[in-house]
């Protein structure tokens, strides 16, 4: 995180970082490094109880060869953003989806499942239902305990 201080309720202070350099111009490692940043600060929020509303390589910029987090508007509570979010499905069609995700799941008897948008946690409950082990990178702590106890078949983000 850049270094900043907080003078007041409407101002934030933060030391001129010599010299910014855009996405764009980042070299392969460069690029890996800041996704990497972002991910563990993520991480990091959500334990916290907050989060990243906009992890872009546009918020991390690199001061002395160090990728520093710079955009203190991105970091948010954390919330359940999709409860209430699937009101225009009928439950036919959710319980079309999930039969058809478990006859997919099942099918292809995958030895792990990785979960990127885990939304609600639905499917990543069904996949931990079905006993195939689960890596859930998306509002972890919003989903664990609704996974269920068995927390063997349960890996956040890695």
């Amino acid at each position: 995180m850049v270094d900043f201080e907080i003078v007041d309720e409407r101002t934030v202070s933060a030391r001129r970082v010599p010299f910014v350099s855009l996405p764009p111009e980042w070299c392969d490692l460069q690029l890996f490094q800041a996704a990497e940043f972002t991910l563990r600060l993520r991480r990091e929020a959500v334990e916290a109880g907050g989060d990243l509303k906009d992890a872009s390589a546009w918020n991390v910029i690199f001061d002395g060869g160090r990728p520093v987090f710079c955009d203190l508007l991105s970091f948010e509570p954390l919330v359940d953003h999709y409860v209430g979010e699937r009101a225009h499905y009928s439950d036919a069609d959710l319980q079309n989806k999930r039969d058809a995700v478990t006859r997919w799941i099942r099918g292809l008897a995958p030895s792990r499942v990785r979960e990127l948008g885990c939304n609600s946690g639905e499917f990543s409950r069904l996949a931990a239902w079905l006993r195939i082990p689960l890596i859930a990178d998306t509002h972890s702590k919003l989903i664990a305990d609704s996974v269920g106890g068995d927390r063997g078949h349960l890996q956040w983000g890695a």
